[in-house]
């Protein structure tokens, strides 16, 4: 697969899990300070009262914040630091400032399929004006009705390749994954 695809690809998921820990940093942030915890290292204890780690594979992650709170004064989340204002949707999602502007593969598949784009619209305005000239003159509708197809199928690609083109600018939302799920089309009940 071309490596501007992949990339589309990755971003996507990459989108989801950003929206989710976007909101999570801050609950988290909420629970330390209600616990008084934004100014000191954390402990495993508190940790395990902001999150809850039922698991015996979470005993690391806790282990962990046990050893930033004693050996490294909480690690970053130690430290009391105001955290940026919230971020909008929108900005989260905004797939062309964090990535695309940023890559050489994505740049030239965006100019690419602008370009085509272009070129689409004006052979599908082509497309028709020359079949309303070529039916004014009186050509078998056959040809006429070819030429309106072929604008009409260009105009077709236009559209589907617009909608590539805004998938370099901005994410989808919901992500896939919390999506509702599709129904099934059957004849039987």
């Amino acid at each position: 697969t071309p490596r501007w695809s992949s990339h589309l690809g990755q971003n996507t998921i990459l989108e989801d899990d950003q929206i989710f820990l976007h909101m999570q940093e801050r609950e988290l942030y909420s629970r330390y300070e209600e616990m008084g915890q934004g100014e000191h290292g954390t402990s495993g204890k508190s940790y395990s009262q902001a999150c809850y780690l039922p698991t015996d594979a979470d005993r690391y992650v806790l282990e962990y914040h046990k050893w930033l709170g004693k050996f490294a004064g909480g690690g970053p989340w130690g430290q009391r630091v105001a955290l940026p204002p919230a971020q909008t949707q929108d900005a989260l999602m905004d797939r062309y400032s964090s990535h695309v502007a940023h890559c050489k593969a994505c740049q030239g598949a965006l100019r690419n399929f602008q370009w085509i784009r272009n070129l689409l619209l004006a052979a599908s305005l082509a497309a028709w004006i020359s079949a309303s000239l070529v039916a004014a003159v009186g050509v078998e509708p056959k040809v006429v009705a070819s030429i309106v197809v072929a604008g009409l199928g260009m105009a077709a690609a236009w559209w589907r390749l617009g909608r590539t083109v805004q998938r370099f600018y901005k994410g989808s939302y919901p992500p896939a994954r919390n999506q509702p799920p599709k129904k099934k089309f059957s004849l039987i009940k």
